[in-house]
């Protein structure tokens, strides 16, 4: 037992200073500053020095998770403290309010929810309400197909994706039950901002024209300009649509214009910075704004349209008495404004509150707790300001560069202004790190002041409030014995490399391969960690490897297990891609698609079969010989040219296979993949198997997947199928938080997941990943200034006004929003190392070997050119620490390239890696184990692939020309796209012109796309696509072909497909700048065999080059078999 000063002297001094502050407070917590500690320190504090009872204390935290943790530690605190007031606590703690925020704010709606029409037993099923809005707004759209403002959404938006993304999107997201969007308010104020706007850009416009006109330049710039300003139209009135539509013209003329080079002359340095600045600003802004003068009336109509169905769910939503968080959360606080007397029963009850993570909330949440914070007395139905609250009634703690669940709604600048407007000057900041060794802290005390904006005490007056500030960290641990270190591993791709080497890894498995084989090293060598306050060897399970995005995660799970280093995974990905539990799905798939080759060759290859080479072939053969419509798997055929052992298992897999075949759809999947499991022995192959016993685990979700599916009664082909997807598509898995046993290994894990932990040894990888690009994909974009507005389409009459004003004012500054998170989350990772932090990560370049680019200073040379080449953005964690890996470097920041040789070395030694320890089994385990031949297992490997993935690998002479660098390339350069990026654009170009419906294209490259397509018109190819008796554009396919000994799977879209004369053409399009049909070839046979088995007619491939105008007749027909049998083909992993 302790005395309360005692607690109290066991903090630092700022911890002190926290836990006893005697006013509201917001406190800074900085990574590993014991902010747990101080919470539950300030609990004791108000039960003892204050006399509160435990049911007068509020403490909300943001998961269900940290709220068990904190009631742990504020119990024990309690329990370990001598005073009268403790002891009481600890009898009456049943009472304690320790919960999440979310959990609060229900208790509030289920007191108030009748107001709103909602009767108290409602439930929170966000899954439920998301299926009910989906399933009435399918209604509802065809219910009202024929509206012109579907229809006009249709342009951008599928039929199959349009009606959830417009109306279930919008509801479940921005339409809380207690306060519905009013819509036509909406609509009346957007239109008032863009008239008043569309008058503020004519005057930017026609200034801007004036100023061009007025520039005596000579120049092939100029000389396009002079006709255009002669016969610019008049500006147009707000209501002339005519007007409008051909001021656009002229400044789509305008904008396809490119700007001078470089040159000395003043006349044309001025001609190309004024023509820069309108292309820039005023024709992208007068075609945004336009795109909203022009379809007002659509946007009306979909407001009106957002409005019925709105009234339409939330009356369903009453009825069923099904609420998301956000009705909850939106309800209470809506509850708490209007009603004060059901506020003042919440205020008089509770004298303190205290919040942690407060980073993770928003302005609602905010705005609770300044109603139950308020004073007494005040009982307005509003808001209350900060000098309307209690003055000791608040303890918020938080570390603002942790705010990392924007994407949940979190707002770092809630927490910064609520810092200020509460005087964040006179707080005390837990500034002190706990966790991590010093020499590791002076590191990131060198880089985080170049990786943030600010640092805290500085002017940050023109810092955005969505910006975190750093503030210098103070270390604690200083361990003798130790060696902390930061290591930066890069893995340099060449842009040239052409990926010829079948042997070599690419960087993404050099990258993973390397990480493996460092962890490796590591504990081999007993690398020193702390425990406790001693010294010891490390261990896998101190070591965590976190991803920004999981998306390749299976590959480091795939290294580390060559390497027989034993891991854990946080969340699935590509459930059983590369693992043995991909058999039972094998197994499933042929008992119900018996005609399904690629599950039949899985099949014989599995455990549960386990044939050898000669049988494997002579069984494939015999399948492609019968006829698809008659053959049946394990045929007698086959069993009768085996022998011996083959024999044997052969005939034990046909016994299998008839009697799942006989049971499949005829009882639950459960009981099913549950008799494979356990009773014919398939879980005793694989614990018994050391180097794929950890895939055991699996076994529980592909349970808990089945169970679900037994739950909504669907037939096992669904299953299987939804399996499939899962499978293919490498997605996380969500909704599988199961009950799962983990016995150590290495911790993968998102940076996300890794929040509140700590490790030993850290290594954060794919570094210079960028995540996915910014699009205005969705139907509706959201805005805090403007709120709900419409993405609407090009209007049929104005093609260049295609894009929405609110989101293009918007991007800019969502892109500094999602790099000021950026910021946060490579604050967050680097944190969670307490003895050593690995990054590693891919860099685009060129490295020698046999000079000093391959040391620490040649590579940060390499870096500082890099940097110097950048544009000011930042998208990954790379590009942050770019600045100070181009620099000098410290004594203990290494960086080292991972070079070619460690990719062919590690792929000629995969597979032999040492194997981890034997693992035993109970005789419990033995079951049928005749059925379970002993067999090394060999993983599964994917076998679906578009058709763009695989490539030759023998080298082959070139006998193109390169072309120049020309006008398209400096266009795209200056538009910022890439020649894949417009090659699309022009094949949407094309497309138009045969069916007549106008494309949507940027207007930078509007006029090049449009010349590309005339060429192709023009051609004797286009003339014949025109007059074809048939033709499809985008044509998609998936064929199987056996190529390298493997039977795949493959898909593809043709870009043009056509009949004449009794013969099928298929054309791909290419925007190359080098012509060279033969770098095609493979890709276009695969295209005329897959064309030839759907068509069944005669095949002709062709090639035409947009740029030059060139089609040229590619012979795949004679080249097919060559390809698949005499080259050899990489297949990716």
């Amino acid at each position: 037992m302790k005395q309360y000063h005692e607690i109290l002297t066991s903090l630092d001094t700022n911890q002190q200073q926290a836990a006893t502050i005697d006013k509201n407070a917001v406190i800074a917590a900085g990574a590993g500053s014991g902010k747990t500690r101080v919470l539950s320190a300030r609990y004791v504090h108000l039960v003892v020095e204050r006399g509160l009872a435990v049911d007068q204390i509020l403490t909300l935290t943001f998961t269900t998770k940290a709220a068990a943790e904190m009631y742990s530690r504020i119990h024990a605190t309690l329990r370990e403290t001598d005073h009268p007031n403790a002891r009481a606590a600890l009898e009456s703690f049943h009472l304690a309010k320790i919960q999440t925020i979310d959990s609060f704010c229900n208790a509030v709606a289920r007191s108030a929810c009748r107001s709103y029409g909602v009767s108290p037993d409602f439930s929170i099923d966000a899954d439920q309400a998301r299926r009910l809005a989906e399933s009435l707004a399918l209604a509802f759209f065809l219910e009202h197909r024929t509206s012109r403002a579907l229809s006009h959404l249709l342009k951008n938006n599928s039929m199959a994706n349009l009606p959830a993304a417009l109306f279930a999107e919008t509801m479940i997201r921005h339409s809380p039950i207690s306060a519905p969007i009013d819509f036509p308010a909406v609509f009346e104020r957007q239109c008032a901002e863009m008239e008043q706007l569309l008058e503020k850009t004519l005057d930017a416009v026609y200034s801007s024209a004036a100023r061009l006109g007025s520039i005596q330049a000579k120049s092939a710039a100029a000389e396009k300009l002079r006709p255009i300003l002669e016969n610019f139209p008049v500006r147009p009135d707000p209501s002339d649509r005519n007007g409008l539509i051909q001021l656009l013209a002229a400044s789509d003329k305008i904008a396809g214009i490119s700007k001078p080079g470089n040159a000395k002359n003043p006349d044309i340095l001025a001609l190309k910075e004024e023509l820069g600045n309108y292309k820039d600003h005023w024709h992208g802004q007068l075609a945004a704004v336009s795109n909203f003068i022009l379809n007002r009336d659509i946007i009306r109509e979909t407001f009106s349209l957002l409005a019925e169905f709105q009234q339409i769910f939330n009356t369903k939503k009453r009825e069923a008495g099904i609420l998301t968080f956000t009705d909850v959360s939106r309800m209470a606080v809506d509850a708490l404004v209007s009603n004060p007397e059901l506020r003042s029963g919440y205020k008089n009850g509770i004298k303190a509150i205290m919040i942690d993570e407060f980073q993770d909330d928003n302005d609602l949440q905010k705005d609770l707790l300044f109603l139950l914070a308020e004073k007494e007395e005040r009982r307005e139905c509003s808001l209350p300001r900060p000098d309307e609250l209690c003055p000791d009634k608040l303890f918020f703690v938080g570390d603002e560069k942790q705010s990392i669940y924007r994407f949940r709604g979190a707002d770092v600048s809630v927490f910064r202004t609520l810092a200020r407007d509460l005087g964040e000057e006179d707080m005390p900041r837990l500034d002190t790190n706990y966790r991590t060794e010093k020499p590791l802290l002076d590191l990131f005390n060198r880089i985080f002041p170049a990786v943030f904006l600010a640092t805290s005490g500085a002017d940050d007056t023109d810092i955005p409030l969505y910006e975190a500030r750093f503030a210098p960290i103070q270390a604690f641990r200083n361990h003798p014995g130790l060696e902390p270190r930061m290591e930066v591993h890069l893995a340099f791709a060449d842009e040239q490399d052409d990926g010829d080497d079948p042997d070599a890894l690419d960087h993404h498995e050099a990258e993973a391969e390397a990480v493996a084989r460092t962890i490796s090293g590591l504990l081999a060598s007993g690398y020193p960690v702390r425990d406790g306050d001693s010294i010891r060897p490390v261990r896998s399970e101190d070591i965590a490897i976190l991803f920004r995005s999981g998306t390749r995660q299976y590959l480091y799970e795939r290294f580390l297990r060559e390497y027989g280093i034993p891991s854990q995974s946080e969340t699935l990905r590509g459930l059983f891609s590369d693992a043995p539990v991909n058999d039972l799905y094998a197994l499933l798939r042929l008992a119900v698609f018996p005609r399904d080759t690629t599950a039949y060759a899985a099949l014989l290859r599995s455990p549960f079969v386990a044939v050898g080479d000669d049988a494997f072939t002579l069984a494939l053969l015999d399948r492609i010989s019968e006829d698809p419509e008659r053959f049946e798997p394990f045929s007698m055929k086959t069993a009768d040219n085996l022998s011996g052992t083959d024999r044997e298992r052969f005939l034990q897999g046909r016994s299998l296979y008839e009697e799942v075949r006989a049971r499949a759809d005829r009882m639950p999947v459960t009981e099913l993949v549950s008799d494979l499991w356990y009773r014919l022995g398939y879980r005793y192959s694989l614990i018994t198997n050391s180097s794929i016993a950890q895939f055991s685990e699996l076994y529980d979700y592909f349970f808990e997947l089945a169970r679900q599916s037994d739950e909504m009664n669907q037939p096992i082909a669904v299953f299987l199928d939804s399996i499939a997807d899962t499978m293919d598509s490498g997605e996380k898995i969500d909704n599988l938080d199961i009950p799962v046993e983990r016995t150590g290994g290495v911790r993968l894990m998102t940076v996300h997941k890794s929040k509140g932990l700590e490790f030993p040894v850290v290594f954060l990888v794919d570094a210079s990943y960028t995540g996915n690009k910014d699009t205005n994909r969705e139907p509706v974009h959201f805005s805090r200034e403007a709120g709900l507005s419409i993405n609407t389409a090009s209007p049929d009459d104005c093609e260049s006004a295609g894009s929405n004003w609110f989101y293009e004012r918007d991007r800019e500054e969502e892109r500094r929003m999602n790099e000021a998170e950026l910021r946060r989350l490579l604050y967050v990772a680097m944190t969670r190392a307490e003895t050593a932090l690995y990054i590693t990560g891919k860099i685009t370049g060129k490295l020698d070997d046999d000079d000093d680019t391959a040391t620490p200073s040649g590579i940060s040379a390499i870096l500082a050119r890099k940097l110097e080449k950048k544009r000011p953005v930042y998208s990954s964690f790379l590009d942050l620490l770019l600045p100070v890996l181009s620099g000098d470097l410290p004594d203990n920041l290494l960086i080292r390239a991972i070079s070619a040789e460690d990719r062919n070395s590690a792929a000629e030694t995969a597979g032999t890696r040492p194997a981890a320890g034997k693992n035993g089994a109970r005789e419990s385990d033995w079951a049928r184990l005749d059925m379970v031949p002993v067999t090394e297992y060999k993983p599964s490997r994917k076998t679906r692939f578009p058709v763009t993935a695989l490539h030759i690998a023998a080298e082959r002479p070139y006998s193109g020309a390169k072309r120049p660098r020309d006008e398209l390339d400096r266009l795209l350069e200056e538009q910022r796209l890439t020649p894949a990026e417009f090659g699309t654009i022009a094949h949407r170009v094309i497309e138009s012109g045969f069916t007549g419906l106008p494309a949507t294209v940027p207007a930078g490259v509007q006029q090049a796309a449009n010349d590309m397509a005339k060429r192709f018109f023009a051609s004797a190819l286009g003339d014949m696509a025109l007059k074809a008796a048939w033709r499809e554009a985008e044509y998609s396919f998936i064929t199987r072909q056996t190529i390298g000994g493997q039977i795949l799977t493959l898909t593809g879209q043709a870009d043009l497909v056509f009949e004449h004369d009794g013969e099928i053409h298929v054309v791909d399009y290419k925007t190359d700048s080098v012509e060279d049909p033969e770098e095609h070839r493979f890709q276009l046979s695969i295209y005329r065999l897959a064309v030839s088995e759907i068509m069944e007619k005669p095949v002709k491939t062709w090639i035409f080059y947009l740029r030059s105008g060139n089609a040229v007749f590619v012979d795949t027909e004679a080249a097919a078999s060559s390809f698949f049998t005499d080259l050899p083909i990489i297949i990716p992993e």
